[in-house]
């Protein structure tokens, strides 16, 4: 099994290429069944399970690709994935994954490089970069709309054909409304981050090296309004930076199959905690051990939890309890009809499993 350390390193590098109480969720507890897997578990499958409806847990092996340490993105029909070409460095490959599977992966388009895809999808395409422009590239045939051509970064795509990314240091949002820049002498701005369907955007700012969180509404018509609904709060007083923007950044949404809440999982470089901010509620803390959450787009008040080498179903009100799903390293993506698909990297290949969660009737429970 891959030690701790060696597990933070590589969330750390997919990092790279890529996201409180009772009164806060207010979700009842009830009871949870044994989780049920289609093969043999690294580790106890009889754990402590999350408050929770009660249901059961299927795991199977959807096959495997090679793979050259770019983590795929998938569709929010979760029906095509987005591969760097393991052949053809640079190039972008679009393949097929019937039924959820990558045994016989169909290539439906290729994008010419050099380019990188970002860690952002929507019904259209997904993000890709080349180093000084952005665009979104169609997950039909590949073909790359452009956005901005000179100093872009961080392209994120956000919802009703919104957009979000980084020029010279700058914050751009794009509308149905407006075009609306964010432009400080003494601040640059990172990784912006759409969450939810009413326009919250999230991003990262560092002025005078302090680290800031920030969250807007976009709902507005010009730059000045958008500031104004900025609402930061403070990470770290010192060391921001580019290097360190990246280390914030965690396992997000970027394929649920519809809009999740408006909140922001984020790791924290001074707690060196995963947190979650979900204003105006407080800061909500994760136990020590949590690499990564992403928010089950079904149920808000569950995610699947990368802890350690184990990859569990959570609570927000109990998460440091959890029903364990996969053993060994897997980087959970959401995909429709209530099903995950786990990732598990290795060294020249990536293998897909698919965790099937389904609810227990009330004579099964």
């Amino acid at each position: 099994m891959t030690s701790v350390l060696q597990t933070t390193g590589l969330v750390c590098k997919l990092c790279l290429l890529l996201t409180a109480g009772n009164a806060l969720w207010g979700c009842a507890s009830t009871s949870s069944s044994v989780v049920q897997s289609s093969e043999a578990p690294e580790f106890n499958l009889e754990a402590t399970p999350t408050a929770s409806q009660a249901f059961r847990i299927a795991v199977e092996p959807r096959g495997q690709t090679a793979w050259t340490g770019d983590l795929p993105v998938v569709s929010p029909q979760g029906d095509r994935m987005a591969i760097a070409d393991p052949e053809y460095p640079g190039d972008v490959l679009i393949r097929s994954i019937p039924n959820n599977r990558l045994d016989d992966p169909t290539i439906l388009g290729r994008v010419p490089g050099p380019v990188q895809f970002g860690r952002s999808v929507d019904d259209l395409g997904f993000a890709v970069m080349d180093g000084d422009r952005v665009g979104r590239a169609s997950w039909v045939g590949g073909t790359i709309e452009w956005f901005a051509e000179q100093n872009a970064s961080d392209l994120d795509l956000g919802p009703e054909n919104s957009i979000a990314f980084i020029q010279s240091g700058g914050l751009v949002v794009r509308t149905s409304k407006a075009t609306l820049r964010l432009e400080d002498d003494r601040a640059t701005w990172h990784g912006p981050r759409w969450q939810g369907a009413d326009g919250t955007l999230f991003c990262w700012r560092v002025r005078d090296g302090a680290l800031d969180l920030v969250r807007f509404r976009t709902d507005v018509e010009d730059s000045d309004a958008l500031r104004r609904t900025a609402l930061p709060i403070r990470i770290a007083e010192s060391g921001g930076s580019a290097a360190t923007i990246a280390t914030t950044s965690t396992f997000r949404q970027f394929d649920a199959t519809r809009p999740g809440p408006p909140r922001c999982v984020f790791w924290d470089p001074a707690r060196q905690r995963v947190r979650l901010w979900e204003p105006p509620y407080p800061i909500f803390e994760f136990p020590a051990g949590v690499l990564a959450f992403v928010t089950d787009p079904n149920d808000p008040r569950f995610g699947m939890s990368v802890q350690s080498t184990v990859v569990r179903r959570v609570s927000l009100l109990t998460p440091s309890s959890g029903v364990p799903i996969s053993g060994g390293l897997r980087l959970p993506r959401p995909i429709p009809n209530g099903e995950w698909l786990l990732f598990a990297p290795q060294d020249q290949h990536i293998f897909v499993e698919c965790a099937i969660l389904q609810p227990l009737t009330d004579d099964e429970s």
